[in-house]
């Protein structure tokens, strides 16, 4: 991920919805990454959401991997005029503040058990014991 990436990601993060872009020149590297970096975080999410809101029949519920991706995604369904929440549901993941800073439904991550099975890990790898199955699926009732 780009730097420029980055930031755009943190301020949709923040709650900002429109957010307006000053970029070196056209044809400067630094200025092209900038520009390349705005213009694919804040449409990536928002065409995702037209591509599966153009299905028919119209889906009634979107799970988005991540917060940022679901705030373009609320982005594009507000822009049909939909009602989020009755005429259709969208779910983030990460619980983020920006998730509560506008009222969306998000999947907070066990940051602490995710923490010791990384640990675990490490210290497997450390001592020469890594484990043969060593990509672990958490399950949400640990």
């Amino acid at each position: 991920m780009s730097l420029a990436s980055a930031a755009f990601k943190y301020l949709i993060l923040k709650g900002h919805e429109r957010i307006g872009f000053i970029p070196w020149p056209e044809g400067s590297r630094i200025g092209d990454i900038g520009t390349q970096g705005y213009l694919e975080t804040m449409q990536s999410a928002s065409q995702a959401a037209e591509l599966i809101m153009s299905t028919q029949p119209r889906p009634t519920a979107i799970a988005c991997a991540n917060d940022v991706m679901a705030f373009g995604a609320k982005r594009y369904i507000e822009s049909l005029e939909l009602d989020i929440g009755t005429e259709v549901s969208l779910k983030g993941y990460d619980d983020t503040s920006a998730a509560e800073l506008i009222d969306m439904t998000s999947i907070a991550q066990p940051i602490a058990l995710i923490v010791n099975k990384v640990v675990d890990l490490l210290m497997a790898e450390i001592n020469h014991q890594r484990p043969t199955d060593h990509h672990i699926i958490l399950d949400r009732t640990s």
